[in-house]
């Protein structure tokens, strides 16, 4: 609550990697588990179980909420990310993955009316981490990828008051 009291909690052994709470209320949390692969969960506001997905072959990284109460997670395979929608009854949408050189992790996500924007860090001739961009459109297909040529990776990204994505790295 706004006071800081405990309105009901989750337990896991496993390791809870992000949060996120849709405007119906929704809270969607992503975790990894502790014998390998990841997972996703969503509870009504009241602390009650909707739902409990088990993803093999990745590694959750982050869940956003989609405006019409469902959720985009972000998750890291051996080739490249991993992203997959989900409509607000758990019904998965689209399922689109990312490979090669760019991008490599996924760090965080911006979800606008019909894109979602991805930023992390893309690996150039496997050593060097490089800021990297991916945008997708509402049916998960790539729009735009772009690597900065940082030596380190993108960490944050917001919606500036105008509209603009505002983006924060390291260097």
């Amino acid at each position: 609550s706004k006071a800081g009291v405990e309105q009901w909690r989750v337990e896991t052994l496993d390791a809870v990697v992000d949060i996120d709470q849709a405007e119906n209320g929704t809270i969607y949390i992503a975790g990894t588990s502790t014998g390998g692969g990841s997972w996703f969960a969503a509870y009504e506001a009241s602390g009650t179980k909707i739902r409990h997905t088990i993803l093999g072959g990745v590694v959750a990284r982050l869940v956003r909420a989609t405006e019409d109460g469902g959720c985009l997670l972000a998750a890291e395979r051996a080739d490249g990310i991993e992203l997959l929608r989900f409509d607000a009854s758990g019904s998965s949408l689209w399922d689109s993955r990312f490979e090669g050189e760019h991008p490599h992790t996924a760090r965080d996500a911006l979800v606008l009316d019909s894109t979602v924007a991805i930023i992390g860090a893309g690996e150039i001739n496997k050593q060097e981490l490089n800021w990297m961009l991916l945008v997708v459109d509402q049916r998960g297909d790539e729009v735009v990828r772009h690597a900065y040529g940082a030596e380190d990776a993108g960490v944050a990204i917001e919606a500036s008051s105008s509209g603009h994505a505002v983006m924060l790295g390291t260097d």
